[in-house]
């Protein structure tokens, strides 16, 4: 019997918040909400999607009793004692896999979620090395079959994610192409071993969805695409896999959550996971982004409160910074901006107690710090915490304190945006739009902008041709002085005629919004040409 270690501790970047960003204050509140534009980004959330469980030894029932054992612990963030048991199935058999394999999903995993990196890092690469020679050695021996090469192939996937997580970007792609040959094989030689489709669903699904200035790089390393494929793929081990379940869900909730942006269907999987697994607090966090992005605020309030006083969840800062961020934009959207403000500073208090990865939740926090003082009118404050937000931690969130510190918006009009009653937004912004034409030249460079969201409220209201008449006043100014104005207005442009059923015209306009160098303005243009 084939049993794997669910990676039920996945923390990828989506979760984490380190692509959280926005291109206007429609974003602050959850309704336009963009990715950060880094194309390496895009081949990361590939390559970290790329690991998965692990395959059992079939034989001693001690054996797997021991097995499942630490596998029960690490399902329960109790990677020591569960990296005890593996240490054990190491010494009562030093010539498998298993054990080695085991210890290396485990430190990979606290390799991400805990402290004292270099020590965890080169641990998990001595037992990712040592499970590759060791699952060669086995297969030259003609022993374990499938099920060995199936060993080879996940140790190989996950040396790629380690690397792709370290940027060497060569190297992630050698592994995981190692990685999907050996999956690759293993189907072909028997199309029953429904677990080997999860990695291939995957891989097969985020090569498809990257922009296509990048679909060369993967066609030059001979990586196949097709995201239908993967979606079935992992369709497949998600209902007939016999120990794959968990991850399919999982991964499928992740694309439906952030990629294919389906947010009932993405609900689904992350319910079934949180009640299938209620010890595991992890998904609680995606479960409480995706209350979020429905609507459903006092769920996502709930969500995760529950999962920020979970004692599994304290061990870890990283999860806790994230969890405390995501609650901070919740309270945001509400307008209770003074428990947004203890949020954020609760994610500050984690980024001070972790050395590990954090940067990003500090820049973050305080960029979200200064958008609420702001919208509580104390721009003295916001300006204190805008100023905070430094490059090297985040480079986008960088360049949006820099604009807010250039550009304030007016506090009644952002306001009024995380109310969603767009009617007073338009008559806020059309406001302020009067008194910059009145204030003349001095403060011309807003007018892109107020336009800009005046169009953007009409547009969500649903009133397209007015939209789009706003819009197209926007094209036609010159000199923007804030760059990413013009590419969305294009794209948003291009949304309206396609609402209008001018698809011809609607083609044309995200061709222009192509055109700008903003990778996930291009991946955004490519979903919706899949779907015209």
């Amino acid at each position: 019997m084939r049993q794997r270690m669910s990676l039920l501790l996945t923390l990828r970047f989506d979760i984490l918040g380190l692509h959280r960003t926005d291109r206007s204050f429609f974003c602050l509140c959850g309704t336009r909400e963009k990715e950060r534009n880094d194309m390496t980004r895009w081949i990361l959330l590939l390559s970290l999607s790329l690991g998965f469980a692990l395959p059992a030894l079939a034989g001693d029932d001690a054996y797997q009793k021991l097995s499942r054992q630490g596998m029960e612990l690490a399902y329960n963030l109790r990677f020591r004692e569960a990296s005890s048991i593996f240490d054990r199935l190491i010494q009562l058999d030093p010539a498998h896999p298993r054990g080695y394999l085991l210890q290396a999903v485990s430190l990979y995993y606290r390799y991400q979620l805990e402290e004292n990196h270099q020590e965890i890092e080169q641990q998990f690469l001595d037992f990712s090395a040592k499970a590759i020679r060791v699952a060669k050695q086995r297969l030259r021996d003609k022993e374990d079959g499938l099920d060995a090469l199936f060993y080879l192939g996940t140790a190989y996937m996950y040396r790629a994610a380690y690397y792709a997580w370290e940027n060497s970007w060569l190297k992630a792609y050698w592994y995981g192409k190692a990685g999907i040959a050996s999956l690759e094989q293993v189907v072909k030689r028997d199309s029953s071993y429904f677990d080997a489709y999860l990695g291939l669903g995957v891989y097969h699904y985020y090569t498809d969805i990257l922009p296509k200035y990048v679909k060369p790089v993967t066609f030059i390393l001979g990586i196949k695409s097709d995201r239908e494929k993967g979606l079935a793929e992992l369709e497949l081990a998600a209902t007939k896999g016999r120990d794959s379940r968990a991850e399919a869900l999982l991964f499928l909730g992740s694309i439906y959550l952030y990629t294919e942006k389906d947010y009932s269907q993405a609900l689904r999987y992350f319910q079934t996971l949180a009640t299938r697994y209620p010890q595991n607090p992890t998904f609680l966090l995606f479960l409480g982004e995706n209350y979020q992005k429905m609507g459903k605020s006092a769920l996502a309030v709930e969500t995760l409160q529950n999962l920020l006083v979970d004692e599994r969840a304290r061990q870890f800062p990283v999860l806790m910074a994230s969890a405390h961020f995501r609650l901070g934009n919740v309270y945001l959207g509400l307008k209770r901006y003074k428990e947004a403000i203890e949020q954020y500073n609760l994610t500050l208090d984690y980024t001070e107690r972790s050395t590990g990865n954090v940067r990003w939740a500090k820049a973050l926090a305080h960029l979200n710090l200064g958008r609420s003082y702001d919208l509580l009118g104390e721009r003295t404050k916001a300006v204190e915490h805008y100023k905070q937000v430094r490059k090297s931690d985040h480079k986008h969130a960088y360049a949006l304190a820099q604009e807010r510190l250039k550009h304030p918006l007016p506090a009644k009009a952002t306001g009024s945006l995380t109310s969603k009653t767009f009617d007073e937004i338009i008559e806020v912004y059309r406001e302020a739009l009067a008194k910059t034409k009145a204030n003349g030249t001095s403060r011309r460079g807003r007018l892109p902008e107020l336009t800009y969201h005046i169009a953007t409220a009409l547009y969500e209201r649903a009133a397209y041709r007015s939209a789009a008449t706003k819009y197209e006043r926007v094209l036609a100014m010159e000199n923007v002085p804030t760059p990413w104005i013009k590419p969305w207005a294009h794209f948003y442009l291009g949304n309206c005629y396609r609402k209008l059923g001018e698809v011809e015209k609607a083609k044309v306009e995200y061709q222009q919004a192509y055109r700008f160098e903003d990778e996930k303005l291009r991946a955004e243009i490519e979903r919706i040409r899949r779907a015209m």
